[in-house]
């Protein structure tokens, strides 16, 4: 029996979105995509009986549709969307493999899609930024929750989270101050997380560095495009700026140097190349650990 309570409790926050009129003229349907794709979603649990979940990507819901089954990830498997997620995995080709297949190899894999609000609209930008869309997100959490803390799931303890699409993102992250508690598990996320592109859908790309790359040895460096500790016309070689110099030269290591050796490169920038700027290496160690963002 699926669950309407997060439906009916927040649909009049859906109405602020839309308007009354544009809500109900869609409502039998949208209660039709909300139960088919809640029956998908926790049909597709069953696949995760030996396996437990590490990457998690959040969207946003189901896109509307007039008739016929609905758009859902775990409803139907041709999608540029779901190309998208099978080439942040996987080399070989997404044609040839049967629904099924895919499903379970994303199963074994541990990667499990959640949605962070229960109505298939098709929300604009603008629908997106609204007072109403954040309180939706925010008085969705306990259903999200729910979903990722689901007794048949093996979350596992270094579990990642990725974001599908931006708007959606930023909204998410603000209403849950970058933080869940899944039955003791804590999860962070912030921005460095969102899995989309300057467009603001998903990029396999940007998937591939959250969900695969680890970073847990940089201090400063977390993936980004762009120094985050940086103005964009100012110069990070910075003395008094440590966290723009240390993420300029974190992020050059990592685009050069295929991942080896990252400590023998710190220390060589610091016992060598920084101190050649008349600063003491103890002071300079000191300032790598101390500014950093991921003490």
């Amino acid at each position: 029996m699926v669950d309407f309570k997060v439906f009916d409790e927040n649909l009049y926050l859906l109405e602020e979105i839309f308007s009354k009129d544009k809500v109900a003229v869609k409502l039998e349907r949208l209660k039709f995509i909300y139960t088919n794709t809640e029956e998908s979603w926790f049909k597709n649990l069953e696949r995760f009986q030996k396996s437990e979940v590490k990457y998690i990507l959040i969207c946003e819901a189901p896109p509307y549709s007039e008739t016929e089954v609905p758009i859902f990830f775990y409803n139907q498997y041709k999608s540029n969307f779901h190309k998208t997620i099978w080439k942040t995995f996987f080399d070989e080709d997404i044609i040839g493999c049967t629904q099924e297949e895919i499903y379970q190899r994303f199963a074994d894999l541990g990667f499990l899609l959640i949605d962070n609000i229960p109505f298939a609209m098709a929300y604009s930008p603008k629908h997106r930024k609204t007072e109403a869309y954040f309180k939706l997100i925010k008085d969705s959490l306990e259903w999200t929750l729910e979903k990722m803390c689901n007794s048949k799931i093996n979350l596992s303890k270094n579990v990642k989270i990725a974001f599908g699409f931006k708007l959606n993102a930023i909204q998410f992250i603000e209403a849950t101050n970058g933080k869940l508690d899944c039955k003791g598990n804590i999860l962070e996320f912030d921005n460095s997380n969102i899995g989309a592109d300057g467009s603001g859908f998903t990029s396999f790309k940007i998937l591939k560095r959250i969900f695969l790359e680890d970073f847990r040895n940089y201090k400063y460096f977390n993936g980004e495009r762009v120094n985050p500790y940086c103005n964009k016309n100012k110069n990070p070689l910075d003395f008094l700026n440590p966290k723009a110099l240390f993420w300029h030269y974190e992020a050059s290591y990592y685009k050069n140097s295929n991942h080896q050796n990252f400590m023998l490169f710190i220390q060589n920038l610091i016992n060598n190349k920084l101190s050649e700027y008349n600063r003491n290496e103890n002071e300079l160690w000191e300032m790598y650990h101390r500014n950093s963002t991921k003490q």
